[in-house]
């Protein structure tokens, strides 16, 4: 993997912004209801939630960079 200079990582920013948005599935569409159905809850279950499913994210990054190899 080779280094880019700060000129060209804000090329690949512009980059990146310039591309239009991605559509949301049913999934992540459900974890944003039931995220906003429990945010004002101070609850050992929402705690629960959150933990299982922060990492998500960095584990569906993790096996796409994997798939894309």
């Amino acid at each position: 993997m080779e280094r880019l200079t700060s000129e060209q990582l804000k090329q690949e920013q512009q980059k990146t912004g310039a591309l239009p948005r991605m559509r949301y599935g049913f999934l992540a569409r459900l974890l944003f209801i039931s995220m906003d159905l429990l945010r004002t809850q101070k609850s050992l279950s929402k705690f629960k939630m959150l933990e299982i499913i922060a990492p998500v994210p960095y584990q569906a990054w993790e096996n796409y960079s994997l798939i894309k190899k």
